[in-house]
């Protein structure tokens, strides 16, 4: 199998989401969800609206097998595609809300809110001038080959050239956290929460951070 990396495109958004599935699955906290994985695909859908950096590792059948998705500051963007990616988000979150695809409707409220409180915890000390990974997930197939390196290599490099403080990202115990730690990130956020993987009451959430202290590098990747 030849792989390589390329932009996101939309033909590569369904497997995308299994990669994610495999590791995060929103799904199960919605018991009367009536469509198939349709958590997952929101959450995935909202995570890399507004995201600048975009690289996915795809095979020759169009298949994705990993990806890192972040956000460079700095980084020319395109707002009115970003609001207008928000906006059908929006819609299609409140269509399926009234259409009750999510099962109870108050159970789904409850726990949407839950989980963005989780994520603005693990969030809370990013600043604008911090470079964000926001999916970061290679599939299991190909875990110590190298490619996850090879990507944040290459997002690391372009938040240097842009003057980056530094890398931040949010994951939990069901994630090959240990990456980060040999990777020379620092923890700077631990939290506990039964909507995060393999919680059992202790911490099981984690932000990290890394400082790109030093000279910029070369804008080529």
């Amino acid at each position: 199998m030849t792989l390589r990396t390329e932009e996101y495109r939309p033909e590569f958004f369904r497997t995308c989401v299994d990669i994610m599935g495999d590791t995060w699955n929103f799904n199960e906290y919605f018991p009367g969800l009536r469509i198939s994985n349709l958590i997952n695909e929101l959450f995935f859908q909202s995570a890399i609206i507004g995201m600048n950096h975009r690289e996915v590792i795809v095979d020759d059948s169009g298949n994705a097998h990993g990806y890192l998705f972040g956000k460079l500051p700095g980084e020319p963007g395109v707002p009115l595609q970003t609001a207008r990616d928000n906006v059908r988000l929006a819609l299609r979150l409140l269509y399926h809300y009234l259409a009750g695809s999510f099962g109870d409707r108050k159970n789904a409220r409850k726990i949407a809110i839950d989980l963005m409180q989780v994520e603005s915890l693990l969030t809370g000390k990013k600043t604008p001038e911090h470079a964000y990974v926001g999916l970061f997930f290679v599939s299991s197939s190909l875990r110590g080959m190298g490619w996850g390196k090879r990507l944040m290599d290459r997002f690391e490099n372009k938040a240097r050239y842009r003057d980056a403080s530094a890398v931040y990202l949010w994951t939990d115990l069901g994630c090959n956290y240990g990456f980060y730690d040999h990777y020379g990130f620092t923890r700077v956020v631990e939290i506990a929460s039964p909507l995060l993987s393999k919680f059992t009451g202790g911490i099981n959430g984690f932000a990290y951070e890394k400082r790109l202290d030093g000279a910029s590098f070369s804008q080529s990747v």
